[in-house]
């Protein structure tokens, strides 16, 4: 059975055909590349309706900006010139629709939603600065703008909570280079080979800001900035603690320095005592210890790495954002701050899912310096959408893949495009997805008989569904619907997470709340607009009375009978070692869950796949007639036409 994959990461739309065509040698007598006939009759179809999901195109994202530039009057600045004491349009982005006005669309006909966009506005410049949220529609042509934000929050949100702009880093970058550097100028010279005011530096933060709701201080900790080296493995020992909270950043301050493991108060008192031999300066070298730390290959390229390809084309198609193949559709799209999700997911046209989406990434780390020990990363408030890369063909992706772009606005008054942030492929992983061999003329049979008591129950409200980390969970996790199959089984999924997390935050913590989704490996909870996400981008920088609490989710109510939502938490610990250098494998660190049939359907539904191979021993398992596998010989006797290698690059256009 194929399945189709969506990777997020990059992007690039209907790339498959770029570039030129690589001819490659074939066998004697056969021309340059394989035949590629399309298979006929291929029974896909693209439905307009479940475009309400796409993300919005940049003229939708051009008539938004256009509009609230309108709307808000002449003090609106654009975000990458803006000051915080300033107003400014961090973000647009699709506004989802309801579920029940999607629903009354795809299922029974109805009008399409309006098509709306999502913007956060940053209000420096008010009497009371705050962040708003404004739902502005409809598109393409827009006509009405209304604030959100306290439906969303129940509430104004603190402008202490708002995410960091690029702006706002590069001034506080401005400030430690230009402003402070040079007071610890002996220092960082004996040290860290400090020249051009610090150029051969960089620094880099850490969240949370502060210790106490309203807040706004982060630990930056400065490194070696070296050419084909990851610079987090150059650190030289100095971290400086910025005081950010003030709209003008000529009264931002240095809180505190440490270095090499002592705490200072400045970093005059460093260059003071360093003066005065009371420093114990560790030599840091400034071009690491060899090869080993860089991420280039010493390695020359050998042969060409095996190739997956579509012997007559591919069997699926992407239109927008819609994947369509003969078993499944679905939709996708790339949130801003949540990352990838798809949406109507459905199987021989049954919808299986209607969202399957990330929530959230959580990374705790530990060590023995501020940057470390107080690191904990709410991916999500950085945007992992906006810090997508695009995705590499053939290394992040099968070369042959559809590539497809991304179009957004972000800290810009004008859209940008992440070439490659998706890839669409149908993969062969080289493994049957069931298979049975029958041998009867040895009339042998040997077996033990297990007895097994299964305990079946039912469970009826949230807090019965909720399972908290390193707890027990039954075996089976199985929802049910009030449907049966045709053996009289309700229809349903069952839920095989594969993770290996622990507790990576104790519940005493004062951080806790702000990722409280944490707690549970597994929680099933009623499916409600107003907690559409786990999660929120202002958990980051208030986490001690944060935004979204995702145990207020949890509240006994019943899900018998009731729309929901699976919950579900993977993840794993990562003890640094010495294969780490220069940079940590994707195998074996990978989480995640399967969405399992369990009794959704009347019978295997792979028998429906027509790459489904079956014979017998009085027939010729070589004739094409009788196995389609026996067809390839003809069909691939050479490699197929490639795009020319391309690459969407290291920054947003």
């Amino acid at each position: 059975m194929g399945a189709v994959s969506v990777l997020v990461t990059g992007t690039g739309e209907g790339e498959a055909e770029r570039g030129k065509t690589i001819d490659r040698e074939c066998q004697p007598g056969l021309s340059p590349h394989g035949p590629c006939i399309p298979p006929s009759g291929q029974p896909w179809t693209h439905s307009s309706q479940s475009q309400i999901f796409a993300d919005l195109s940049p003229e939708e994202l051009t008539a938004v900006m256009d509009f609230l530039t309108q709307e808000l009057g002449p003090g609106l600045v654009d975000a990458a010139q803006a000051q915080p004491s300033d107003n400014c349009v961090f973000s647009v982005e699709l506004q989802l629709p309801s579920k029940a006005a999607a629903l009354a669309h795809l299922d029974r006909g109805g009008p399409p939603p309006a098509r709306e966009a999502l913007a956060i506005v940053f209000f420096g410049g008010q009497r009371q600065p705050n962040v708003s949220e404004l739902v502005v529609g409809p598109l393409p042509h827009p006509s009405y703008m209304r604030d959100v934000t306290e439906e969303h929050h129940g509430g104004p949100l603190p402008f202490y909570r708002r995410p960091v702009l690029e702006r706002e880093y590069l001034d506080i970058r401005q400030m430690i280079f230009d402003r402070e550097l040079p007071k610890a100028a002996g220092l960082l010279h004996h040290c860290c080979f400090y020249k051009h005011q610090g150029r051969n530096l960089l620094a880099m933060n850490t969240a949370p800001r502060g210790l106490q709701s309203g807040d706004r201080a982060t630990w930056f900790g400065l490194y070696y900035k070296l050419s084909g080296a990851g610079f987090f493995l150059h650190p030289v020992g100095l971290e400086l603690l910025v005081d950010h909270k003030a709209l003008d950043p000529a009264h931002w301050t240095i809180q505190k320095v440490f270095y090499q493991g002592r705490y200072y108060d400045s970093l005059v008192q460093l260059e003071e005592q360093f003066e005065a031999g009371l420093v114990n300066v560790v030599l840091v070298p400034d071009n690491g210890t060899g090869a080993s730390w860089s991420l280039k290959s010493p390695v020359a390229p050998g042969a060409a790495p095996p190739l997956q390809f579509y012997p007559q084309g591919p069997r699926f198609s992407v239109q927008g954002s819609q994947v369509s193949s003969p078993l499944w559709t679905f939709s996708f799209g790339l949130g801003a701050f949540s990352g990838p999700r798809i949406f109507d997911i459905r199987f021989q046209g049954e919808r299986v899912a209607y969202e399957v989406s990330v929530q959230e990434a959580l990374a705790v780390y530990g060590g023995n310096s501020p940057v470390a020990l107080l690191t904990w990363y709410i991916d999500g408030a950085f945007g992992l959408g906006q810090f997508s890369t695009p995705l590499t063909r053939g290394v992040d992706c099968p070369y042959v893949a559809t590539y497809v772009d991304w179009h957004f606005l972000l800290e810009s008054q004008t859209p940008k495009t992440l070439r490659d942030a998706f890839c669409v492929f149908e993969q062969n992983q080289g493994l049957p997805l069931r298979r049975h061999h029958s041998e009867f003329d040895s009339y042998y049979f040997g077996g033990l008989i297990q007895r097994l008591q299964v305990t079946r129950k039912l469970l009826e409200t949230e807090e019965q569904a909720a399972f908290p980390m390193g707890g027990p969970i039954p075996r089976y996790v199985y929802l049910a619907s009030n449907h049966s199959n045709k053996w009289g089984h309700p229809r349903g999924y069952r839920i095989q997470t594969l993770s290996f997390a622990g507790k990576p935050v104790p519940q005493e913590s004062s951080l806790e709340k702000a990722c409280s989704w944490v707690r549970y490996q597994l929680a099933v909870t009623q499916r409600k607009e107003a907690e559409s996400s786990s999660t929120s981008i202002y958990n980051l920088n208030d986490p001690w009375t944060p935004t979204v609490d995702f145990t207020n989710f949890i509240n006994n109510e019943s899900i018998a009978g009731q729309d929901l939502v699976v919950w579900v938490t993977a993840g794993f610990l990562h003890i640094p070692h010495a294969e780490d250098i220069p940079n940590t494998v994707t195998v074996g660190n990978g989480v995640g869950f399967f969405l399992r049939p369990y009794n959704f359907f009347d019978e295997d539904p792979s028998f429906s796949s027509a790459d489904s191979i079956y014979f017998r021993a009085d027939q010729d398992a070589g004739a094409c007639e009788v196995n389609p596998l026996a067809c390839l010989s003809q069909t691939a006797a050479c490699a197929p036409s490639l795009p020319a290698f391309s690459h969407g690059g290291f920054s947003h256009n």
